[in-house]
C-alpha cells in the first residue's frame, strides 16, 4: 500500500472521529434547546433563543440566573457564543479570539465579558471568567475535545447586513448621514485596533452590530454612540464618555428599559473636575494679583453626564465584533512559503468579496500592514450603499473574483437608479485603491470621514452623479 493512500486514510478516519465527537458533544452542549440552562464556569444562564450558527459555533440569547455564588444578577439579556474545539488549531483560534477581544478598549469593539472552557461533556468551565487559560496543554482528558464559551453584550437588533437587507426589502434605504454615521464607528473601531498593532483581516456588514434609531434611547442624559457637533472639530462624546465612565455601549434593543449609566465615583469626579490655581508667589511689577480662576461646572443633582451643547445624536449605534480573524497588523513576508502560509491563512478568515487584493496573491518580500483593513472598510461602505460588497456581482456571474479584485472595476449604479453623494463614491474608491500605500491609514480615514459627516450632504436620488 503507498504511503500517499496510507496518508488519505488517516486523514479520512481524523475526519470522521471529529465529526463523530461533533455528534456527541455538540447537540448538549452548543446546540442548545430554548428554556436550557448552561453553565459558563460558576454562571449560570437560560437560553432564549439562538441568534446564530457558523462552522463549529453557535451564538445565543440567554439571561443569567442567581446562583449561591452569585445572588444578585442583571435582567438583561446577554450573548453567549460557544465554540466546540475538536482539534488543538480550533482551541488555538478560539484562545487568540479571546486574547485579541480583551487587548481592545472602545466603544466601538464589542467587549467580553466573561469566558471560560471546559472538557466537551463537562457541567461548566470552571474558573469563572478565567477559565480559559491554559486549555492548550490538550484536548480533555477524554480526547472529545474542549468547549469554549464567551459572553458579550447582546445587540438584539443583529448585523449592519441585516439592517442593510432589512430596509431593502422594504424599499427603503440607509440615508447619507446615517451611512456617515455608522461608517465612522466602524473606522474608528479599526484606527483603535490597529492603535494596538492589530489588523481585523474581516471587516464586513456582518460583523458590525448595530443599535437601531428607535432603541438606540438616551442613557442617563446621553448616548455613548453621541457625535461631536458640526461646530467642534474635537473626539466623539462616545469615545470621551466611555474613557471616563469605563464603560462599552450596552447595545441593547427591545421593550426593556436600557442600562442606566453610573456616575464616576466620588475620587474620579474631583480628579475630573478642574483645580484651582495657587496664587503666583512675588508677583513682579507691584501689579494687581492674577484674577481667581473661574468656578468648577456645576454637574447634576443626580450627578449623571449631560450631552454637551453642539454635540448631536447618531441615529445609530455600531460595534465591530468577531475578532477570530486578527492578526497583528504588520506583516514581513520574506520567504515564498510564509508567503503562501499568510495566503491560506487569509482564505480561511477573510471573506473573499470583502479581501484585499495583496491577500488573494502574496508576493514575496512584501509586507502587510493595516491597510487591508482599509480596503474592506471601502467594500463595506459600498455595501451600506448599494447592498452588497463591489465584487459581489462578479462572483455571481462566475467570473474570477481575484481578477475582478485585482482589476477594482467599481458597478456603481447608472441612472436613473439612485446614487449617493460625489464624496462617499469618492471615499470608496481611496479605500479600494489597488496599491496598499495609495490607499490612507485608518485615521487619516477617520478624519476624511467625519469632515464629511459634518457637511450636510444630499439623500441619495437619481440627479447625483458620483465618481466612477
Amino acid at each position: 500500500m503507498s504511503q500517499d493512500l496510507l496518508t488519505l486514510i488517516e486523514r479520512v478516519w481524523e475526519l470522521i472521529c471529529e465529526c463523530l465527537a461533533g455528534l456527541l458533544s455538540g447537540p448538549s452542549l452548543l446546540g442548545l434547546g430554548r428554556a436550557e440552562i448552561v453553565a459558563v464556569g460558576d454562571r449560570r444562564f437560560r437560553v432564549i433563543r439562538q441568534l446564530g450558527e457558523g462552522g463549529y459555533a453557535f451564538v445565543h440569547l440567554v439571561r443569567e440566573l442567581p446562583t449561591p455564588q452569585r445572588p444578585l444578577v442583571e435582567d438583561e439579556p446577554l450573548a453567549l457564543k460557544r465554540v466546540f474545539a475538536a482539534s488543538g488549531e480550533r482551541l488555538r483560534d478560539a484562545q487568540r479570539e479571546i486574547e485579541t477581544t480583551r487587548a481592545l478598549a472602545h466603544p466601538n469593539c464589542l467587549p467580553l465579558l466573561a469566558h471560560a472552557a471546559a472538557d466537551a461533556g463537562a457541567p461548566g468551565a470552571g474558573g469563572g471568567g478565567g477559565g480559559a487559560r491554559g486549555q492548550g496543554q490538550g484536548q480533555g482528558q477524554g480526547g472529545g475535545g474542549r468547549t469554549v464559551s464567551m459572553l458579550f453584550p447582546a445587540f438584539e437588533d443583529g448585523t449592519l447586513a441585516e439592517e442593510v437587507a432589512r430596509l431593502a426589502a422594504a424599499g427603503r434605504r440607509l440615508g447619507t448621514a446615517d451611512v456617515l454615521d455608522i461608517f465612522e464607528q466602524v473606522v474608528a473601531a479599526v484606527a483603535h485596533m490597529h492603535g494596538r498593532g492589530l489588523a481585523h483581516r474581516d471587516v464586513k456588514p456582518h460583523n458590525v452590530l448595530i443599535v437601531r434609531p428607535e432603541h438606540n434611547a438616551p442613557r442617563g442624559g446621553t448616548s455613548l454612540f453621541d457625535g461631536s457637533g458640526d461646530e467642534g472639530g474635537g473626539s466623539d462624546l462616545s469615545d470621551a464618555d466611555a474613557a471616563e465612565l469605563g464603560q462599552p455601549p450596552d447595545g441593547r434593543g427591545g421593550s426593556s428599559s436600557p442600562r442606566r449609566r453610573q456616575p464616576p465615583p466620588p475620587q474620579q469626579q474631583q480628579q475630573l473636575q478642574p483645580q484651582p490655581q495657587r496664587p503666583q508667589q512675588g508677583h513682579e511689577g507691584g501689579g494687581s494679583a492674577p484674577p481667581p480662576p473661574p468656578p468648577p461646572p456645576r454637574r447634576p443633582a443626580d450627578g449623571r453626564p449631560r450631552r454637551p451643547r453642539g454635540r448631536r445624536r447618531r441615529r445609530y449605534g455600531a460595534v465591530l465584533m468577531d475578532f477570530g480573524s486578527a492578526r497583528p497588523a504588520a506583516a514581513a513576508v520574506t520567504t515564498r512559503l510564509e508567503a503562501l502560509a499568510l495566503q491560506e491563512d487569509a482564505e480561511a478568515h477573510c471573506t473573499a468579496t470583502y479581501r484585499a487584493p495583496e491577500l488573494f496573491d502574496v508576493a514575496t518580500y512584501s509586507t502587510l500592514d493595516g491597510r487591508v483593513d482599509v480596503w474592506s472598510l471601502g467594500c463595506t461602505l459600498y455595501h451600506m450603499m448599494y447592498g452588497a460588497s463591489p465584487f459581489q456581482a462578479a462572483l455571481d456571474r462566475g467570473a474570477s473574483l481575484p481578477l475582478a479584485v485585482m482589476s477594482c472595476r467599481i458597478p456603481w449604479p447608472q441612472p436613473p437608479a439612485p446614487r449617493y453623494p460625489p464624496e462617499l463614491h469618492e471615499l470608496v474608491n481611496a479605500c479600494l485603491a489597488t496599491d496598499p500605500a495609495a490607499r490612507p491609514a485608518a485615521g487619516e480615514l477617520l478624519a476624511r470621514a467625519r469632515a464629511l459627516r459634518r457637511r450636510a450632504l444630499p439623500e441619495p436620488g437619481p440627479g447625483l452623479h458620483g465618481a466612477r
